[in-house]
């Protein structure tokens, strides 16, 4: 060591013409190597939290998937296709009787063959969709963007029924939405949750002004609240949800064009795009790509493992930046090795998702999808007691004076709202004018006094019944 430092080797201007040769040629060679294992020491890999082989379904026979006839409904549906029918549809749904567009009644009917089909659909017990063996971010869910039309078509159906006095026909329909919400979610994609839940919305919706039919019985309006609590109860969990999106992001990454996916403002196209293809790939290589956004997706996997699918009250401390959360680790839980702690987590996170598209690519475990089902959970709850208040008016001839006087007759006990952190019961009034309201907090966790009605603030119903129905024509 005296030797080499006194004879000055460690100054680049004393190196010869050799020594200089090797260091050009040999840095170049070296740096990317570094570079990658610098970039892999900010997130150390971690086992994957479950078997994939778990989460990859049998394809199915074309007789036995749903899939198949809700593309016959909206084959028929297209075929009655008019430009007056999603406006009137719109009104139909979002305001009262009056608003009622005649022409529907013409229009609803020659659509039987597509209502039927999507009842028939519903009723089925199994849906397809493209197989995770394969299935990337690309996935053609083309049939999925129809189902908020079949969904809307069967509404204002039940609608129609409903103005007939035909209540049971009534209620097929909005069934009918509520298995094409649990259908929808089947592949298991987190646009599919998305879907599914606003499937549910409309379905939520149709009830509650299916419900306010005085003709309705406390008996029947008992079996509807059994059915509904049935259908949410078959949801999806969103932990499935997380582990299908980390199969379809491995298999993104397994495409030829995967650099295109994460940086797709590169591409190019032309006689230029493979050239520039192979050197994207490099670069993204000497920085760890794409096998780093799979270790922080599995990181993301397993902190978010037990506690997605707890309800808001009971989930441990999260940090939330941005679009991402992360739970403080259990104290009383062995950390698996090289599991990150929430912070570290997040700060990962944070530098290694630098473009929207690859923020997207890890949706599933941020906090839009979690906040849907929130959403979901808290509609569930209020119409539940929408339900319940309905009973208790063909008893009593009056809603109740607080939520409390439901239980223990109709509810097991006052629920709690799904939304508020504290696990506060949700929002009951009963107006001066005999009606009532029900409501959630809503995401920002703020009452603001039962307006369901005005941008979404809480989520809710109101509670009224129709007067009594005049002789119409159907």
């Amino acid at each position: 060591m005296q030797r080499f430092i006194r004879r000055g080797w460690w100054k680049p201007w004393n190196w010869s013409t050799r020594t200089w040769v090797l260091v050009i040629f040999v840095v170049p060679l070296i740096s990317p190597l570094v570079t990658r294992w610098l970039c892999f020491w900010q997130v150390p890999d971690v086992a994957l939290p479950f078997d994939v082989n778990d989460v990859i379904r049998p394809q199915l026979a074309a007789d036995q998937d749903a899939f198949v006839r809700y593309a016959s409904a909206v084959m028929f549906a297209g075929r009655q296709s008019v430009p007056w029918a999603d406006d009137a549809m719109k009104q139909a749904v979002d305001m009262s009787d009056p608003a009622w567009d005649d022409r529907l009644d013409q229009w609803l009917i020659d659509n039987s063959r597509a209502l039927a089909e999507y009842r028939e659909a519903g009723e089925m017990e199994q849906a397809g969709g493209p197989s995770l063996k394969t299935a990337d971010i690309t996935a053609v869910l083309t049939l999925h963007n129809d189902f908020g039309k079949l969904a809307n078509l069967a509404v204002t159906e039940a609608i129609r029924r409903e103005r007939s006095g035909d209540l049971e026909g009534a209620w097929q329909m909005h069934q009918a939405n509520l298995n094409c919400a649990r259908h929808a979610e089947k592949p298991g994609f987190a646009i599919c949750s998305l879907i599914g839940n606003a499937i549910r919305s409309v379905a939520c919706q149709g009830i509650k002004r299916w419900a306010e039919d005085p003709a309705l019985t406390a008996d029947r309006l008992q079996v509807a609240r059994s059915d509904v609590s049935a259908a949410f109860s078959k949801r999806i969990s969103l932990a499935d949800v997380a582990k299908v999106e980390y199969v379809t992001l491995r298999n993104t990454f397994q495409r030829h064009d995967a650099p295109n996916q994460m940086y797709p403002q590169w591409h190019m196209g032309g006689s230029i795009e493979p050239p520039l293809l192979f050197g994207k790939r490099f670069l993204l290589w000497s920085v760890g790509q794409p096998e780093l956004t799979l270790r922080l997706a599995r990181q993301l996997l397993l902190n978010h493992a037990d506690q997605i699918d707890t309800p808001r009250r009971l989930r441990r401390k999260m940090i939330l930046v941005k679009d991402q959360a992360a739970y403080e680790l259990d104290p009383s839980t062995r950390r698996k090795w090289g599991q990150l702690e929430p912070a570290a987590l997040i700060r990962a996170y944070d530098a290694i998702v630098s473009t929207q598209q690859t923020r997207n690519l890890l949706i599933s475990s941020g906090n839009e999808v979690d906040l849907s089902r929130q959403r979901d959970d808290a509609r569930q709850a209020a119409l539940d007691v929408v339900l319940a208040s309905q009973q208790y008016h063909r008893i009593h001839s009056e809603f109740p004076a607080c939520i409390e006087q439901l239980v223990p007759q109709f509810l097991d006990s006052v629920p709690i709202d799904p939304m508020d952190d504290l696990g506060a019961p949700l929002h009951y009034r009963r107006e001066t004018d005999g009606t009532a309201v029900v409501w959630s907090v809503g995401p920002d966790g703020i009452d603001d006094d039962g307006r369901v009605e005005l941008n979404n603030k809480d989520i809710g119903y109101r509670i009224r019944l129709k007067p009594l129905r005049q002789t119409e024509s159907p």
